[in-house]
């Protein structure tokens, strides 16, 4: 089926859209063509009519009171017939409902199908479908702020005209091979082609500047603590906190794997690992929490090297804040000016600290997060138009560069139908969804 042709003519399908389990409403969704329509049919539900409140809804032996919402195609979320059944959420209820439209030769839904449908009857654009499963597992406020131009479609749109103006180009290129067999071509007509090329390029670098990928799906804001042994990093840990998660020990190698809390710093959700002392191992075990250790710096946006004042460690890997921790043991003013003081005992600077996490992860000011996938597909478009070419056939690999990204790019908005990319997307929604 050709992306937006509306698909009244599949076959029903129904989920639960709300969490299983017990609950004072649970709610199961239906989308097709003929089996919903006579579904609201044997409910007397006139056509168009958007919905009705039915006291007894038959469901086996039983009945139970129900909100029955009908949004008729094609003006619905999936473009086709839709209806929600509003019941009580007992999983016994939910249960009988999805035997009611089985009996309406309606199936039960995979994952993702609703969204699935939506994009092939051009309801909502490919870039738009990711954007609600990465907007259904954001986190806080700010990832859902970010995920707004997402949303909107807005990147969809930038890209969409990026790969017309490629494809006008490729106009100008194919005119030009059709000359070169006339020896029409010159170093102008090179020049001003590789110069309309580099332009697409900036535009592309543009776009992974002022979108990111959103790859911790979770929301979450990962803060790593980083030290010598014995340098107080767990009960560094534990202050920020608020309470003693990681065990305190004046014995060196104590921490020797990662752990990890949530916290909550101004709204934003933030995950922070505690982490073995950066230190050569005196055992296997030691070692390899000093390799999580390194591994969790990589994964960390915001990391926080401590020192202890008597030990202060000036060969370091690169951290975003450096904390001189027991400041209590020292005058303050000998302390080097770049470093931050701290208490884990006495709480002293504690909340300096964290003002200054969240400093450092708002740094760049706003993001627009993108799904990963389309990240990359930016990343591969703008390597393929900047591979160079030799003068003597310069079209035809630009020519064919060209084609190549525009497939990239188009797979980016779902113009270029790739069922296998389809089925990557949809199938990590939830079902219902």
């Amino acid at each position: 089926m050709a992306v937006g042709q509306v698909a009244s003519n599949q076959h029903s399908v129904y989920a639960l859209a709300t969490p299983p389990g017990r609950s004072a409403i649970a709610v199961v969704r239906a989308t097709g063509g003929v089996e919903v329509q006579k579904f609201l049919e044997s409910l007397n539900i006139k056509k168009n009519t958007n919905g009705c409140f039915v006291r007894a809804l038959k469901i086996g032996g039983y009945s139970d009171s129900c909100l029955v919402l009908s949004f008729p195609s094609p003006k619905s979320f999936t473009g086709e017939n839709v209806v929600e059944i509003h019941c009580h959420g007992n999983p016994v209820i939910v249960s009988g409902v999805f035997k009611l439209l089985d009996g309406f030769g309606m199936n039960e839904a995979e994952r993702g199908d609703f969204s699935k449908r939506a994009f092939m009857n051009g309801k909502i654009g490919l870039d738009e479908a990711e954007s609600i499963l990465l907007g259904i597992e954001a986190g806080t406020e700010d990832d859902l702020i970010s995920l707004e131009s997402f949303r909107k479609g807005e990147l969809g749109s930038l890209v969409l005209s990026l790969s017309r103006d490629l494809e006008n180009l490729m106009v100008e290129i194919e005119s030009q091979l059709d000359f070169s067999d006339e020896g029409g071509v010159g170093d102008v007509e090179k020049k001003t082609i590789q110069q309309k090329l580099n332009n697409n390029v900036k535009s592309i670098e543009k776009l992974l500047v002022d979108y990111r990928p959103m790859r911790n799906i979770e929301g979450k804001r990962k803060v790593a603590i980083l030290g010598l042994p014995n340098a107080g990093k767990s009960s560094l840990f534990n202050s920020l906190l608020g309470s003693d998660v990681a065990i305190v020990s004046k014995d060196a190698g104590t921490t020797r794997d990662i752990v990890r809390k949530d916290m909550v710093i101004n709204g934003l959700d933030i995950e922070v690992s505690d982490t073995a002392g950066l230190r050569k191992g005196k055992s296997f075990v030691e070692e390899e929490g000093v390799k999580k250790s390194f591994k969790a710096l990589e994964e960390a946006e915001v990391s926080i090297w401590v020192s202890d004042p008597t030990n202060i460690s000036l060969e370091k890997p690169k951290t975003d804040i450096q904390v001189l921790n027991k400041c209590d043991l020292i005058d303050g003013e000998s302390s080097p000016k770049e470093w931050l003081l701290t208490s884990a005992k006495t709480g002293s600077g504690i909340e300096v600290l964290k003002k200054t996490i969240l400093k450092k992860l708002k740094k760049e000011g706003r993001v627009f997060y993108i799904s990963e996938r389309v990240y990359k597909k930016l990343e591969a478009a703008k390597n393929k138009l900047s591979a160079n070419s030799s003068d003597s056939d310069f079209f035809e690999i630009t020519a064919q560069n060209i084609r190549e990204s525009l497939i990239m790019l188009k797979e980016i908005y779902g113009e270029y139908d790739n069922e296998k990319i389809l089925s990557e997307i949809f199938n990590k929604f939830c079902i219902g969804k």
